[in-house]
């Protein structure tokens, strides 16, 4: 896909889907994080693994078939989508280890900019890549 590609009627509804889908998202890795540390006495660390696991099933389903209109039933659509995930994970983390640790950021702040960049750089590594349709050879010049 090429980048031009960005500029399709589409993108809007695209972006819309990502940013509901990803709201959805983070509630539901909260809630459950909060709901099996609380209820169940899981351990903090553990329970956020299962919070994120809850939340990344939803985004991967959601922003397949509702954001990106793919079918959720290909295995390297699903490979690419956790590697951007867990690639986001990590520059979210080092955005926010930079602010706290090098800025000396309280945590608030140091969350501000990885809040406004890594959703960018999600959607757009989503769109071009982990979502990206499959080569047409029709389309070749």
């Amino acid at each position: 896909m090429n980048l031009l590609a960005l500029k399709r009627p589409t993108l809007k509804r695209e972006v819309v889907g990502f940013l509901v889908i990803g709201g959805i998202a983070t509630v539901i890795h909260v809630g459950a994080a909060l709901g099996v540390n609380g209820l169940l006495k899981v351990g903090p660390l553990t329970s956020n693994v299962i919070g994120y696991t809850c939340a990344f099933t939803f985004s991967y389903f959601g922003n397949s078939t509702a954001t990106f209109a793919r079918s959720a039933l290909s295995l390297r659509q699903f490979a690419r989508f956790m590697t951007v995930s867990l690639a986001m994970f990590g520059l979210n983390q080092a955005i926010v280890t930079a602010g706290v640790t090098l800025a000396h950021l309280p945590l608030r702040m140091a969350l501000i900019p990885a809040l406004a960049i890594v959703p960018v750089v999600s959607f757009l590594i989503s769109k071009v890549w982990a979502f990206q349709r499959p080569f047409d050879q029709a389309n070749v010049a």
